[in-house]
């Protein structure tokens, strides 16, 4: 899956999910998800949530405070970054399996 595609399928979690009221084609990869999408702090929870469970990484509410999940770029930057670190060390996979 590349980026763009990785893109859209989080523009369709926060709309068909977390019921973001903007549309998905209107959505940036750079807009802040709370302050311009009005995710609140329990949505971007639900977001981890969700896309740990999808993407099968470890992402939790340490990502959450660190920033990760400040925007769509920067939710992207985390599950390649997870996917490619779980393909490096195959236990890593498994550790974060639910």
């Amino acid at each position: 899956m590349d980026r763009a595609e990785l893109v859209d399928q989080l523009r369709k979690i926060l709309v068909d999910d977390l019921f973001v009221a903007v549309p998905p084609e209107e959505i940036q990869p750079q807009d802040e998800l709370g302050s311009k999408l009005g995710l609140d702090s329990i949505g971007i929870i639900e977001l981890a949530t969700i896309v740990s469970d999808r993407y099968h990484i470890k992402a939790d509410e340490n990502d959450v405070s660190d920033g990760h999940f400040a925007t769509l770029d920067k939710v992207c930057d985390l599950i390649i970054a997870r996917r490619g670190a779980a393909r490096a060390d195959p236990a890593a996979t498994a550790a974060a399996a639910p």
